[in-house]
């Protein structure tokens, strides 16, 4: 994420963070499970490896949503993200 261009967003814990082809989204605090209806993952590019549906979150990587299919994150606590891209949190 270039400096400046991301946003902050806190999530109660419950909320499902749903992204958009292209974000990039960092988990800075609490805890939250990935969601993936496709079983293709979530890219981590800190690891260079994917987080998969029911995996923890890891927090301070950079994650992108390849596509707008439903991939995304459910907060267990309370969340904090710092996205750059287009998402919506459900409750």
């Amino acid at each position: 994420m270039a400096a400046g261009s991301g946003r902050w967003k806190k999530i109660e814990a419950g909320g499902i963070f749903e992204g958009a082809a292209g974000t990039e989204v960092v988990l800075r605090s609490g805890r939250a499970t990935c969601i993936d209806p496709t079983t293709n993952g979530i890219l981590n590019i800190t690891s260079g490896g994917n987080v998969f549906n029911g995996q923890q979150v890891p927090l301070n990587n950079m994650l992108v949503i390849p596509r707008s299919d439903g991939r995304g994150f459910k907060a267990d606590t309370p969340v904090y993200i710092m996205y750059k891209g287009g998402g919506a949190v459900k409750y």
